[in-house]
């Protein structure tokens, strides 16, 4: 019998490798879909299903220029992430990604065959990977 490998695919953010300040619930849904796609991984291998999980950064999109991310934008007691962390996380957030370009990096993951979970899409997150 020729059985076919059939490739699951969960999209996640770079957020479930690095924790993001201010942004607790999401860092930690991030953190839950890691754990997931690695548990998928072993427990559907035997049954040649492949669990991908793609991490995204920011993407290109009409979505992140609407967004108040930070209402008020002022945390009192946290005056470094007020002064540093917010406009770094509102000047990264301004421009992602190319959208054509994070879904030519979803296809090639869905065409792998291996055994590989985590699969990288965008140039900004492979540097955020690497740190």
């Amino acid at each position: 019998m020729n059985i076919s490998i059939i490739n699951g695919i969960n999209i996640s953010s770079q957020s479930g490798i690095l924790a993001v300040p201010v942004n607790s619930i999401y860092t930690a849904s991030k953190y839950a879909v890691e754990g997931l796609s690695e548990s998928l991984m072993y427990e559907l291998n035997t049954l040649n299903i492949k669990t991908k999980l793609i991490l995204l950064g920011a993407v290109e999109s009409n979505f992140l220029k609407s967004q108040l991310l930070f209402p008020g934008e002022r945390i009192n007691g946290y005056d470094y992430i007020n002064k540093v962390v917010i406009p770094e996380m509102k000047r990264v957030l301004s421009s992602g990604e190319n959208a054509n370009e994070i879904a030519k990096e979803i296809f090639k993951a869905a065409s792998d065959v291996k055994n590989k979970l985590h699969h990288l899409a965008g140039k900004r997150i492979k540097i955020t990977y690497r740190m």
